[in-house]
Order: structure tokens, then sequence, then C-alpha cells
């Protein structure tokens, strides 16, 4: 049995005569008749009683009038979804690993989601690095990330900047420095540095060297391959290192933040491939805008 077979079915059920169903099907009335006649000796039911100008359901065929009538409700909503599902505007939206969902993406994207409630959102994970990687391989259309260097120089990418947020320093509580409010560059005297490694992030991780190499701050850095190495490097006291404010990191009770000092913000913004055609892009940025404004 197929659904061509109960459409006929149906349509003779309502109509009571095989021509005039065969009619609303635009059928012919002999492959009308057919696919009823298949349809009885495949379930080995009489489903009408036949008259010279007219059909009737016979008991069992009212039955199954009731019931395939709900079936091709539900499978016409079924279609109807999965084309609705197929033409929506949809916006993937990429975060970098262990982000928190919180200021300055967190509000915009609130409110864009009230004011569009038609278009579907994607949020997913990456990794710093396959952030740019997937934007530019269109499996995402916008990450909120922060600015890394370089950034200027990608022709095929646009951003915008949105906020910013603290550096801070990240370390076991058992640390000799875990106990300070605030940390400034001599307090890290001789210290061991945990970054990632540039295949991991696109953020200059190493930001902090930098500034230490430049004041003549001794100092020791061991480079980890992947955010999960970094937090255990951290956790187990082989050294400390910066993160940005809004990590997830800072909900391991193992681990203290403290500001430092004499380090620049994180400025955080929103990336987009420049020739990316989805509408829900300008959407989402005029959002931004308007609340950066």
């Amino acid at each position: 049995m197929n659904f061509t077979q109960v459409r006929s079915f149906i349509a003779a059920a309502e109509c009571e005569n095989f021509t005039r169903a065969a009619e609303r099907l635009y059928l012919s009335q002999p492959v009308l008749s057919r696919h009823i006649s298949t349809m009885e000796d495949e379930l080995s039911l009489k489903l009408f009683k036949r008259e010279k100008k007219s059909v009737h359901l016979t008991p069992v065929g009212k039955i199954m009038y009731e019931s395939m009538v709900k079936l091709m409700r539900e499978y016409n909503m079924t279609v109807e979804n999965a084309l609705a599902s197929q033409n929506a505007i949809k916006l993937n939206i990429g975060f970098s690993e262990g982000q928190l969902f919180s200021h300055p993406f967190a509000a915009p994207i609130q409110s864009f989601r009230a004011a569009n409630p038609d278009i579907q959102i994607n949020l997913n994970q990456h990794n710093l690095h396959n952030l740019k990687n997937a934007i530019l391989h269109r499996e995402i259309d916008v990450a909120l990330v922060a600015k890394y260097k370089g950034l200027d120089e990608e022709r095929e990418l646009a951003y915008i900047e949105v906020g910013a947020t603290p550096m801070v320093m990240v370390m076991p509580v058992g640390h000799r420095l875990a106990c300070k409010k605030n940390i400034g560059f001599e307090d890290i005297r001789d210290e061991t540095l945990v970054v990632l490694s540039d295949k991991e992030s696109l953020v200059e991780s190493s930001k902090l060297a930098d500034s230490l190499i430049a004041a003549d701050i001794a100092h020791k850095t061991i480079t980890v391959p992947d955010i999960g190495a970094f937090a255990l490097t951290i956790a187990a006291g082989f050294g400390i290192a910066t993160i940005n404010n809004n990590h997830s990191l800072q909900y391991n009770p193992n681990l203290r933040f403290i500001p430092i000092a004499g380090v620049d913000d994180f400025i955080e913004t929103v990336l987009w491939r420049r020739d990316n055609a989805n509408p829900a892009i300008k959407l989402l940025i005029k959002e931004f805008q308007h609340m950066t404004a």
C-alpha cells in the first residue's frame, strides 16, 4: 500500500463515486479503480460497497477511512515542516572554546533572537584557530572572538569591535600569588608562563610574555597544544597564565583568577566573511551596533 492508493481511497470515500474521485485527483477512472482494487487485495479487506452510480464505505472501510485521514494529515504536516525548515533562515554562530555566554555577546544575541523569532540560531564552539577556518569554509556565519594579530589584513573577513574583556592571571589555589588582589609585572619575576600553541590560538597568547621581556622581567614559558592541556598544566602547578575573564575555567574551584596590571584588555569582535549573503548577519550586526552605541 502506498500514498497514491491512500489518496485514491480517501477521495473515493468522500466523493462516493469513482469518476468524481478520479477527476479530483486528475486520474482516469480505471486507474483510480485499480488503485482501490489493489489496496483491497493487499489488505484482504472489502472497503467499498459498489453500486451502479455510487460507492459506499463498508464498516471496515469506515475504520480505514478515519485512520487514513489522520495518516495523510500527519504526512502532510511532516512534509510542510520539513520544507519550512529547509527554507528557514539560519544563522550559525561560533564561539571560542570555553567562552561563557556573557558580556559583551549575551545581550545583543538575546535581543536579536527576541526580535527575529523566525530565524533559527545555531551556537557552536570551536578552538580559536578553527573559528577562522569555520568562517572561511562557511561552516559558521559569524564568529564571536577576541581580536587577534593580523585580523586587519584578512581581506576575506570583516569585523566590528563590540567591547572589551579584562585579561586576568590564572593559577592554582596554592600558588604563592593566589592570595593577592592584584598582580603586577614584578610579581611574575621568575615565574613559568603557560601559553597555548599558535596552532590552537589566534589570539596573542604571548602578549604578556612580550610585555615582560620589554620590562626586563625574567620568566620561563611552557607551550601546550590545547585548552584541556592548558587547564591541566595550570591546575598541576606547572605554571601560571593569562586568560580572558569570561572563560569557563573560572568555575574550576582549584584555580584562582586575579586581575593583572599593565596588560591591555582583550578586544571582543563579531567576525564574518565579507561575501556571506545571509541576511541575518546584517540584522545581528545592527543589534550589536545598537547595543554598543
